[in-house]
């Protein structure tokens, strides 16, 4: 029989909770007064509890989960099996209050998604990250034909090569590789569209000389 320091009565040991921390093993206060006591009050003890030995405690916890990991498991998976509605707004109410952080990690992912993209691609140049930034380097970290700023693994660029002779000529921007393949890197096209500009801009300033 063990006495209740709150209630005062003598009681039989499984009316009380189990405490590793006490001599006894056992808490001094039965079940009964524990559960009368202000919830706060039990929330702010083990707050106390647990960042006075947070690392013993979450190493212990670690263990354990990989003592029991299938149990656990399979213990969750039958609980979602028998509950499917209140996990669906178990996610739904993590979503609401996780939007922004949930963002983020899919941004992340997306980054991370297209940089092995990118690396993919770079092999069939025979070429690794490390060679792609000595070449963006040479071209002061821009786009070899407008000069817009590239970074390996953000936004589109692409390794230009000779269709030919499959040599690697430089590092472009999306929108001037696509330009440079609709094209078909001919030159005497490419001549004609400036040429074509320049004289469709003349005929502009012109128009405007004589309005004025």
């Amino acid at each position: 029989m063990y006495k209740c320091y709150k209630c005062g009565e003598m009681k039989e040991r499984d009316e009380f909770y189990r405490d590793s921390s006490k001599s006894s093993g056992y808490r001094s206060i039965c079940k009964e007064c524990d559960k009368k006591r202000p919830k706060k009050y039990n929330r702010e003890r083990a707050l106390v509890r647990y960042h006075a030995n947070k690392e013993e405690l979450n190493k212990y916890q670690r263990e354990w989960y990989q003592k029991n990991k299938d149990t656990v498991i399979q213990k969750q998976k039958a609980y979602r099996d028998a509950n499917p509605e209140r996990e669906v707004l178990r996610h739904k109410r993590y979503r609401e209050m996780n939007r922004d952080k949930l963002h983020l990690m899919e941004l992340q992912r997306n980054l991370v998604r297209q940089r092995d993209i990118q690396e993919y691609r770079l092999k069939k140049y025979g070429l690794t990250v490390d060679d792609f930034n000595q070449l963006l380097k040479k071209q002061n970290g821009r786009c070899a034909i407008c000069g817009t700023r590239i970074t390996f693994g953000v936004g589109k660029h692409a390794v230009d090569h000779d269709h030919v002779t499959s040599k690697v000529r430089g590092i472009l921007c999306g929108y001037c590789n696509v330009a440079l393949g609709l094209v078909q890197d001919n030159m005497e096209t490419l001549q004609n569209m400036i040429e074509y500009l320049h004289r469709n801009r003349k005929e502009d300033n012109d128009r405007i000389k004589n309005s004025k």
